[in-house]
């Protein structure tokens, strides 16, 4: 009787949500992440996005991994903190030029062909570079990277489900919206991300916060912009927030980010259309 009143009270009261923890502290995590491309064009347009980046030649790319989530740096002015998830082993699989692949990396023992085996290379930096990130109190998150452009942040966000907390207590069941404009810009036409979460308090019990979210975003395009670009983010996570600690426990999450990139082909001077479409799912919680 007195746990059922206990936990009855939790769920009556409003608890104010943020992100927290001490320089040093660290839990160990295992993360499952799968990613999709696919590309939908002319050969001359598939072409040309596959020279800006080797990333647009991966159709899939899969990994499970383990290691732990590190608090590196406190702000204690602004609370700011410095997040790194570094990962000791990941058996990564996937799709590269239309290639199956599969590797096993050990942070202790890092592929000695990495220099020749440009793809090896390249996939260790997506998945074992440790993820440095910065996380406000109210769930601001950025990453260390500034070469990050906007397809890179919003991926970070579908692949990192975090919440943007009220600046208000919050009830069981009750719900907030946050709106803001992305940091990074694409490197093509300049545009930005306004990017809109609806988050719901689920459920409160055993000192931990249940939170839902949807998140969605279009392009805006800078005014030096080139051609026509119609970009559209959506996705959907729940993320679960040890209120001791301030840190998640765990978050799972999808989604997708899908752009319509209209031009003229050089080339042939013909109008050309080509259609991305990036496809996440994330998993990630405290290893047993």
């Amino acid at each position: 009787m007195i746990a059922a009143a206990l936990a009855l009270l939790i769920q009556e009261e409003a608890v104010l949500l943020k992100y927290g923890g001490d320089r040093g502290v660290s839990q160990p995590m295992a993360a499952e992440l799968t990613l999709d491309l696919e590309l939908k064009g002319t050969d001359n347009a598939l072409n040309f996005i596959r020279s800006v980046s080797p990333f647009f030649s991966f159709s899939k790319i899969k990994y499970k991994a383990d290691g732990e989530r590190r608090i590196d740096r406190v702000d204690r002015r602004t609370e700011l903190r410095t997040l790194r998830t570094q990962y000791a082993q990941a058996r990564v699989e996937g799709v590269y030029d239309d290639e199956k692949f599969g590797f096993d990396f050990d942070l202790k023992a890092p592929p000695a062909d990495m220099k020749d085996d440009k793809l090896k290379g390249l996939l260790w930096v997506i998945v074992m570079n440790g993820h440095p990130q910065t996380l406000s109190p109210a769930g601001v998150l950025k990453a260390v990277d500034l070469t990050q452009d906007a397809f890179g942040e919003a991926l970070m966000h579908l692949s990192w489900p975090t919440v943007r907390l009220s600046d208000k207590p919050v009830k069981e069941g009750e719900s907030w919206d946050t709106k803001w404009r992305g940091d990074r810009k694409d490197k093509q036409n300049g545009s930005q991300f306004d990017f809109v979460q609806k988050a719901k308090l689920e459920k409160l019990a055993d000192s931990r916060a249940e939170v839902s979210l949807e998140l969605a975003a279009i392009a805006s395009v800078g005014k030096d912009a080139t051609g026509k670009q119609e970009t559209k983010v959506e996705g959907k996570a729940k993320v679960v927030l040890d209120l001791k600690t301030g840190q998640p426990a765990s978050w799972e999450g999808s989604g997708t980010v899908r752009a319509v990139l209209k031009g003229t082909d050089p080339t042939t001077g013909e109008d050309t259309e080509l259609q991305v479409t990036f496809s996440v799912a994330t998993k990630q919680g405290a290893k047993e």
